[in-house]
């Protein structure tokens, strides 16, 4: 698997890839059941933010939130 959070990539490269990651997440937690809904609901939270940043073209949004995205724990 490529590191997406390697420093040579821009963020235009690596944040669609940040997105892909933090749903593939979100769907483990839905798969645990009710022990994993706090972690859905903060993969949410983020996935939103992430998208509001993306759609409105918010560079520091996304740099913001892409940070974060580097610290979810699988």
């Amino acid at each position: 698997m490529t590191d997406i959070y390697n420093t040579s990539r821009s963020l235009a490269e690596a944040f669609p890839e940040a997105q892909a990651r933090i749903r593939r997440l979100r769907d483990r937690g839905k798969e645990i059941g009710t022990a994993g809904t706090f972690y859905v609901w903060v993969c949410d939270d983020l996935l939103a933010r992430m998208d509001k940043a993306a759609a409105e073209q918010d560079v520091v949004a996304m740099v913001r939130t892409f940070a974060e995205a580097q610290e979810m724990k699988e």
